[in-house]
């Protein structure tokens, strides 16, 4: 009997596992709503330590990606984190044939609850979103007389749900993942606007300015490379409240505020030449 048991479990030890490996792809787009075209993202994230008295904790702030739940293996399972490009765009290239569930509920848009099905090869999937804003019409141009980069835009609400706008911002690095937390000209008081809400209606234009002079941006322009911008603004719903003829908004999503971006432009190094940033597959 006892040899007859280590027979069995010697056997148990030695079998093979027989899973067949990962037998799909899958690449889509978070498409606004509204326009179909991609609602752009950032790539982001950092952990931070936070001390209160005796206490100290960590807290990890990431951007950039949703989350997806896969069905068929248990009953509860936990989330993959799916990344996103810069673009608004997304590829895995290592799952199976099965049913999922998108999940983003700390993004850029609205919250997404959306089940789909892969099946064997390669699979498109498209996630429609309502972004908290919008950002539209935006032109990048560069004044060699005052050597400033300047962008005019318009901005206006995701849809009804949206009726604060925060932020406009002129964002500018030296590679293409540039975003608000990517920014080396946070500094320069031309390139952002705080509380826009009037501004942001569709229909008016904004005005922001880098200056390529400033000492506030030494960072980005000491050196002769390329640059690369694009704008950024965050918003969403919020309580209101008056006190003394002010109002004072309250976020009620988007707490965290998570930017909306246009796309990204190049700006050559010697300034001439402006292009749209759209080399994202290989990223």
């Amino acid at each position: 009997m006892i040899l007859a048991a280590a027979t069995v479990s010697s056997c148990d030890w030695f079998e093979l596992d027989n899973q067949e490996g990962y037998n799909a792809s899958v690449h889509g787009t978070f498409k606004d709503s509204k326009t179909g075209q991609p609602v752009q993202s950032e790539i982001y994230g950092v952990t931070t330590t936070i001390t209160w008295g005796s206490w100290s904790w960590e807290q990890t702030d990431v951007l950039g990606y949703f989350n997806v739940y896969e069905y068929g293996w248990v009953d509860n399972p936990t989330a993959q984190k799916w990344n996103m490009k810069n673009n608004g765009t997304y590829t895995n290239k290592l799952v199976f044939a099965g049913d999922y569930r998108a999940e983003g509920k700390d993004n850029n848009f609205y919250p997404l609850n959306q089940e789909f099905k892969l099946n064997k090869g390669d699979n498109t999937v498209d996630f429609t979103v309502t972004p908290y804003v919008r950002i539209k019409d935006e032109k990048i141009t560069y004044d060699s007389a005052t050597k400033k980069i300047k962008a005019t835009f318009k901005v206006e609400p995701g849809d009804e749900r949206t009726n604060y706008v925060g932020e406009v911002r002129l964002c500018c690095y030296f590679d293409q993942f540039v975003g608000s937390n990517f920014n080396n000209c946070k500094q320069d008081a031309g390139a952002y606007k705080t509380d826009v809400t009037d501004l942001c209606d569709g229909t008016q234009e904004i005005t922001l300015e880098i200056d390529t002079q400033a000492e506030a941006n030494i960072e980005e322009f000491k050196y002769a490379r390329p640059h690369y911008v694009r704008v950024a603004s965050f918003g969403g719903p919020a309580t209101v409240a008056e006190w003394f003829g002010m109002k004072f908004y309250n976020l009620t999503q988007n707490t965290n505020k998570r930017y909306n971006f246009s796309p990204v432009y190049k700006i050559s190094a010697d300034y001439k030449t402006i292009t749209l940033v759209d080399n994202w597959d290989a990223k």
